[in-house]
């Protein structure tokens, strides 16, 4: 028995079952009458004599048109009297066919992909401030996010997913600049501290960023070294520090070039009715960073700049075949990123590195389309390698 005639007859045994009275009832519905094969095969062949059906409309095909070669396609629809056959007249190729059947998400990519990076930076120069907190806080940054004194970071420096400082790579002869930040409410008192087990085995300085106005913001970029154990309160003044929620501190590890590789654990210790501890497991590698033989040169961007516009500079002297240039003296955040990049490049350089490979590094990852101020540390990855 065909499966069409079953099912109808399935269909009427069904709706004979129901009462008749019923508002919902389905035998209230006529029954479905099924067109016979005979008016499907006139109609098929009807509209094939006007072409009134496209060559890519396809009925059911029977079981030995699906063992053609794929470059044979189908376009006639199956009938009885017109069984389907392969037309080579409409015959495409497969890349044609693997375009059609291309989805639309797939044709829509480059398009997503310039509206995610212009979202993404939407989102970066508009981000709304945190809110005020409610107990004292302390994390460490790297030395490409700089805060502001209420607690958010500068637009420019803004990275779309900043890196996690748990485990950082410090080449021996060199050094690691990280940025300490402390926040907490109006009023808050605190006694700052940082240090290092085993004692000794790197050298820790601590400095104060002082705040100065960068265009519609306040940056943080002079340095004041200070003691191992430092007091400090927040705000720094209620004069010209209104609201202010957060003290930044530069935190600089050092590593002697007789430093056996391993790992040292640095962290920074903050007291304020309770401890807060932020540690980190400095691994010391084998690399030993060369004296850099050329003079002191000051070679920093402007302060409105991305931080990583300076480490930028000293990334495309090395690419043109220049010496790096160390600061003359350590004043500002932007002379400690222009000694680290300094210091880099010379590593690279005793290394013997393609700058194209460092460029290649430097390139932001899929899903990170807009490139961050951080991107200079997949640069420095490479080289610690």
């Amino acid at each position: 028995m065909p499966d069409a005639t079953l099912s109808l007859r399935l269909f009427q045994r069904r709706t004979s079952t129901f009462n008749p009275s019923h508002p919902w009832s389905v035998s209230t519905f006529p029954a479905p009458q099924l067109p016979q094969k005979s008016e499907i095969s006139e109609r098929t062949q009807q509209l094939l004599q006007t072409n009134a059906l496209p060559p890519q409309t396809t009925h059911r095909q029977p079981a030995e048109t699906h063992r053609f070669a794929p470059s044979q396609v189908c376009y006639r629809p199956y009938s009885d009297n017109q069984p389907a056959q392969p037309n080579p007249r409409l015959h495409t190729s497969r890349t044609r066919a693997a375009m059609i059947n291309v989805p639309m998400r797939m044709r829509l990519f480059p398009a997503l992909s310039l509206l995610t990076a212009f979202a993404a930076a939407t989102l970066r120069a508009q981000a709304p401030a945190p809110p005020p907190p409610q107990s004292p806080d302390l994390r460490i940054v790297s030395e490409f996010q700089r805060f502001t004194p209420f607690g958010s970071p500068l637009p420019q420096d803004r990275e779309f997913a900043p890196r996690e400082i748990l485990s950082p790579a410090l080449a021996r002869n060199g050094h690691l600049s990280l940025h300490v930040i402390v926040t907490g409410p109006t009023g808050t008192n605190y006694f700052l501290y940082a240090g290092t087990n085993p004692p000794g085995s790197v050298t820790v300085r601590l400095y104060r960023e002082w705040f100065v106005p960068c265009g519609a913001a306040l940056c943080p970029d002079w340095l004041t070294e200070q003691p191992s154990g430092t007091f400090g309160a927040i705000p720094e003044s209620v004069f010209d520090k209104h609201g202010q929620t957060t003290r930044v501190y530069l935190l600089d590890v050092w590593a002697p070039p007789s430093a056996p590789p391993g790992r040292v654990r640095v962290e920074a210790q903050l007291k304020s009715g309770t401890w807060l501890i932020a540690p980190m497991e400095v691994r010391v590698v084998d690399r030993v960073v060369p004296e850099i033989a050329a003079a002191p040169s000051e070679n920093i961007a402007p302060l409105e700049a991305p931080s990583s516009a300076t480490a930028g500079a000293q990334l495309l002297r090395y690419s043109a075949g220049l010496p790096p240039q160390s600061p003359p003296a350590l004043l500002r955040v932007r002379d400690i990123i222009q000694r680290n990049a300094a210091e880099d490049m010379a590593l690279a350089h005793s290394r013997g590195i393609d700058p194209l490979e460092l460029y290649f590094a430097a390139a932001p990852p899929f899903a990170q389309p807009v490139m961050g101020p951080e991107w200079y540390l997949r640069v420095r990855d490479l080289i610690y390698r």
